[in-house]
């Protein structure tokens, strides 16, 4: 059976995303989730702020529901990261490369 190529974090923004998530998957989570979605077994995908839920048919004998939680930036959060750019002219020009610093 062929599988069409499915593609993973393929703006820039989403590829910053999954490194970032890859650099502390200490469990190594990512690969799996990735076979699984590959394969059709992520039947059930809602997105709203700050969470992903998911609903998954893997290795257990029923579906099962995966949540993914992500803080908003607060608006000092905001403020903060704006700051940081406007005084460190390195993070504008590594953005405008399509870089993300990652003191940033």
């Amino acid at each position: 059976m062929h599988m069409a190529a499915v593609d993973f974090g393929n703006t820039w923004w989403g590829g910053k995303w999954l490194d970032a998530l890859s650099g502390i998957d200490y469990a190594n989570r990512l690969p799996r989730g990735k076979t699984y979605a590959r394969k059709g077994a992520v039947k059930k995908l809602t997105l709203s702020a700050g969470q992903i839920r998911a609903r998954v048919r893997g290795s257990r004998p029923s579906p099962y529901d995966v949540t993914i939680s992500l803080p908003k930036f607060t608006e000092k959060h905001k403020k903060d990261i704006l700051a940081a750019i406007v005084d460190n002219p390195f993070f504008l020009a590594q953005l405008l490369n399509r870089k993300l610093p990652t003191g940033l």
